[in-house]
């Protein structure tokens, strides 16, 4: 269930677009390649994070937790233009990605039971892969057109909205 949502709030997207983005926030070339790095950073931080959310609350309300918290920080990145909160900004992107992996290899087995994982796994990846391969050409297409940033990462937000309202149900 969370790989479905990892790709519908497609990280790829954005990651691909992030230096990018911060350079049309003003900034330098070397500053976005810098927010890639605070993104990471986020990341390693984030695993944790939801170890402790799954304990608490189980993988049915993490993954809730998962997909809206991403959501809310995708919207959110769109807003700051000063470097420190563009940068603040992105750890809380990274904190928030951070759950896809570690979620998809719980929820499969919880949700479907373990004599089905490969398989699921298996298909699942020929739409993760397309999904991942074309949301970065969409977002680029996207900005050739628009001039803008802002309507991609804002549907893929608000995708990840949609996934924990899938979620909850």
């Amino acid at each position: 269930a969370s790989d479905w949502s990892s790709d519908v709030c497609s990280s790829d997207l954005i990651f691909v677009h992030m230096a990018p983005y911060v350079v049309l926030k003003g900034h330098t070339l070397a500053d976005g390649a810098a927010v890639t790095s605070w993104y990471g950073i986020g990341v390693l931080g984030g695993r944790p994070v939801y170890g402790f959310l799954i304990g608490k609350f189980g993988i049915h309300r993490t993954l809730v937790i998962f997909a809206a918290s991403y959501g809310a920080v995708i919207l959110g990145f769109l807003v700051p233009s000063d470097l420190v909160a563009i940068e603040a900004m992105v750890i809380l992107l990274g904190i928030a990605v951070a759950g896809s992996q570690q979620l998809q290899a719980q929820a499969l087995p919880d949700y479907f039971g373990r004599t089905v994982v490969g398989a699921l796994s298996g298909y699942a990846g020929v739409a993760i892969t397309l999904s991942r391969s074309v949301g970065p050409m969409l977002g680029a297409i996207a900005f050739d057109t628009l001039g803008s940033y802002v309507l991609p990462f804002s549907g893929f937000g608000i995708a990840c909205f949609i996934a924990a309202v899938a979620f909850a149900l």
